[in-house]
């Protein structure tokens, strides 16, 4: 018996983390939403909060529960609260705020937590094997952790046509990604045969060389440089060297001096005597 509370005490756990924000405009009005990761069991999902839910939330608990060494980041009274370090801050506090409140389960399990975190949202109470094939969907079509594996499978493995595609859509996936670059879509007339396809049918590329047609989603940015739509997992890594100098001083780009190793079996790989000098 207590083995099974055990399990079950872990399986209705959340495990909570705000990985980005992203500054919004309504009605003249700007604000910063942020980005709030749930996961229970085999379920996972997001949540867009402000701070002023995350601090009516604060309040709320702290009456209820006065005992509990709860904190959010204060409010900011004077100052830019659109400045990169400060939001970066605050999201670091309201990180260790949902993450506290998720370590007591008279926390996590009060009507207002859990309606905060949409823990009840009949979405994420679906079939296991429903949110996997969900989470399936959304991978790219070889998609393996193993890169080994997943490389043998852009190779060797056919492809498998995925619930919810249209013929269209299927159409171009599969001669896009046909093993023989021989009967590949473009293979014969490189381009002309990608824009006749009838998954683009209906889509007008002169109206679309003139930028006529309005896009789907126009992001809010600054200028070319401004990176807030880009998720701060990746913004925020080191970056690498992407050039080395070999013995000779001669420097080469360092993705391709094992080109020809890592890429083997592939139909095009660049070979290890390209210099960029």
């Amino acid at each position: 018996m207590q083995r099974d509370h055990t399990m079950d005490y872990k399986e209705s756990c959340p495990s909570v983390s705000i990985p980005s924000s992203d500054e919004h405009r309504e009605k003249k009005k700007r604000f910063t939403v942020y980005k709030v990761l749930v996961s229970v069991g085999r379920s996972e999902w997001f949540v867009f909060r402000r701070y002023a839910e995350f601090d009516k939330l604060y309040n709320t608990l702290k009456k209820q529960f006065p005992a509990m060494a709860l904190k959010i980041p204060a409010k900011r009274i004077f100052g830019d609260n659109f400045d990169p370090d400060f939001i970066k801050q605050r999201r670091a506090g309201l990180n260790e705020f949902i993450q506290n409140l998720v370590r007591y389960p008279e926390l996590y399990n009060h009507p207002d937590v859990r309606a905060f975190l949409q823990m009840d949202s009949p979405k994420h109470q679906s079939d296991p094997s429903e949110d996997e094939d969900e989470r399936s969907s959304q991978k790219p079509p070889f998609y393996c952790r193993d890169v080994a594996e997943m490389y043998d499978n852009i190779l060797h493995k056919p492809l498998s046509l995925r619930p919810g595609v249209s013929l269209t859509a299927w159409s171009i996936l599969e001669e896009l990604l046909e093993k023989d670059r021989q009967n590949r879509l473009g293979a014969k007339e490189d381009f002309l045969e990608i824009q006749n396809h009838p998954f683009f049918e209906s889509l007008s590329w002169a109206d679309l060389v003139q930028k006529k047609i309005p896009p789907p989603f126009n992001p809010n940015v600054a200028g070319p440089d401004d990176i807030r739509n880009f998720d701060t997992a990746f913004t925020e890594e080191t970056v690498p060297y992407s050039v080395c100098v070999s013995s000779d001083y001669s420097i080469v780009n360092a993705s391709v001096l094992e080109a020809d190793d890592a890429f083997v079996g592939f139909s095009y790989a660049p070979p290890s005597e390209d210099l960029f000098l």
